[in-house]
């Protein structure tokens, strides 16, 4: 029986090759991908001998966003293990980039859809405030996999990088690998999910029963999703809201104070890059000072 190793990118998109390592593949071997909702083969992949294979993600996994375990099966063989593969192609990137769509906004300022006039003008602030807000929290927003290293702290939590977590897949302490297949079981000595909202996770991982981080330089290694799939509504809000910002406030870019000679009006102007509601936003997501080994 075969033995699979390592997949080479270990995040891809459906249709794209990826790189299988290991040991004991056999010509007419094929690829067997698993997903939670259903299993599909890629019945002629390319053996190039016996330690490497490439083949095609399927395309049908195009509808499906997280992981995929992955694993060979020789002819007349059982299925090799299995190594996660993570589909970040779903839904696409550009439910995530930009922050808000041209109706949400026209709505908020009570424009009518058939008012197209605007629409360019609309656009382009729509990607200037989506940018302005991942610029100011220097946070990629998109549901990505991440493998990294920390140093313990001796502590029952790790605060990890990314955020909102999604899902452990890995995780080794001191060189011996925790099973995180048990994170659904809370009562056991393993490592459990930190949460505050329904559905959303702080980024950071905490022990049980004992368990601890202990003290140590890159000793922690961990292999996590994180991000959205799809923008979340206090960002979308929040994305509107700084649109409707710049759109109002465009002439007055870069001024500090005006005078009107005539009626001896003086007026000044806040110089604030995000309105209130964005900044709240950005706020909320100000990264950790979180050292990745």
């Amino acid at each position: 029986m075969s033995t699979l190793a390592a997949l080479t990118p270990n995040t891809t998109t459906p249709t794209q090759e990826i790189k299988l390592a290991g040991t004991g593949f056999l010509s007419g071997a094929v690829v067997v991908y698993t997903s939670s909702v259903h299993t599909s083969t890629d019945s002629a992949p390319t053996v190039i001998d016996s330690e490497e294979i490439r083949s095609i993600v399927p395309d049908v996994l195009q509808g499906e966003a997280g992981i995929v375990q992955v694993s060979v099966q020789n002819p007349a063989e059982a299925e090799s293990n299995q190594v996660p593969l993570f589909i970040g192609a779903w839904p696409p990137v550009d439910e995530v980039f930009p922050l808000c769509s041209i109706s949400q906004v026209k709505q908020a300022m009570g424009v009518s859809p058939q008012e197209t006039v605007d629409d360019i003008k609309y656009t382009e602030a729509i990607r200037h405030a989506s940018a302005q807000l991942i610029g100011e929290t220097k946070f990629t927003f998109d549901l990505e996999l991440h493998t990294e290293t920390y140093d313990g702290d001796g502590s029952t939590i790790l605060r990890l990088k990314r955020f909102p977590i999604l899902d452990v897949l890995a995780l080794a302490i001191d060189g011996e690998s925790i099973d995180v297949q048990e994170l659904s079981q809370p009562l056991d000595d393993i490592i459990a999910f930190d949460s505050s909202e329904e559905g959303e996770y702080h980024p950071r991982l905490r022990t049980s029963a004992g368990r601890t981080f202990p003290s140590g330089r890159a000793n922690i290694v961990v292999t996590y999703s994180a991000g959205y799939s799809k923008v979340p509504s206090w960002l979308n809000v929040a994305a509107i809201s700084q649109v409707s910002f710049l759109l109002n406030t465009i002439n007055k870019q870069g001024v500090v104070n005006e005078g009107n000679n005539t009626m001896g009006v003086q007026t000044s102007f806040a110089q604030l890059p995000l309105c209130p509601e964005a900044r709240r936003a950005v706020i909320r997501h100000m990264p950790q000072k979180v050292a990745i080994v």
